[in-house]
């Protein structure tokens, strides 16, 4: 049995492993808690680590287990997601569009590892070579 896993080419960790597998590798899972931080709904602050990873589009919808798909919710978000009305879609960056029953939306980015490098005006027009 063959099985599609797309790999990031610099660091060659595991990105997707398509719709032959439900659960995520543990490259995956540890790729979206790092990412992540804590539970993806804006204003709750439940460790990632604590979370549960979801496929934004669900699974038996054609959701794929990869980082683009897969977000971490604490239990109750995740209950919240899975409630009528309520749409999530994930974009390969990680943000998350929400949309709750009333069409109020909501957009979640993972926040940053670490502050950017200032960029020095002399060297942006540089090559870095």
């Amino acid at each position: 049995m063959l099985r599609r896993i797309l790999t990031d080419p610099r660091t060659g960790h595991v990105l997707d492993v398509g719709r032959t597998r439900y659960r995520p590798t543990a490259a995956i899972r540890d790729f979206v808690q790092i990412r992540d931080q804590t539970c993806r709904r804006p204003g709750c602050c439940r460790p990632a680590q604590a979370c549960e990873l979801d496929h934004t589009l669900d699974w038996q919808h054609g959701g794929h287990t990869s980082v683009a798909n897969l977000a971490g919710f604490c239990d109750r978000d995740h209950a919240l997601k899975d409630r009528p009305g309520w749409h999530f879609h994930t974009t390969n960056t990680g943000t998350i569009h929400i949309t709750t029953p009333a069409g109020m939306t909501y957009h979640s980015e993972p926040p940053p590892l670490h502050d950017p490098e200032p960029e020095d005006e002399d060297e942006a027009d540089t090559p870095p070579f």
